[in-house]
């Protein structure tokens, strides 16, 4: 059987990770990726990130 969800290339992925400045040294050291663009740090008045994401308070 023809598997017919994934026809095409993936256009984009995330991750959520715990640190994102030893994230982005293995991203680029280890795995030889470049980094395009730095967005500020993201601020939501609610809980979401945590509730869906896991990710810590600060």
């Amino acid at each position: 059987m023809k598997n017919t969800i994934f026809q095409g290339t993936i256009e984009h992925s995330g991750f959520v990770v715990p640190n994102i400045e030893v994230a982005v040294e293995f991203f680029t050291n280890t795995l030889g990726f470049e980094v395009l663009f730095r967005p500020r740090r993201m601020q939501f008045e609610d809980g979401s990130l945590k509730r869906y994401f896991g990710v810590h308070d600060n």
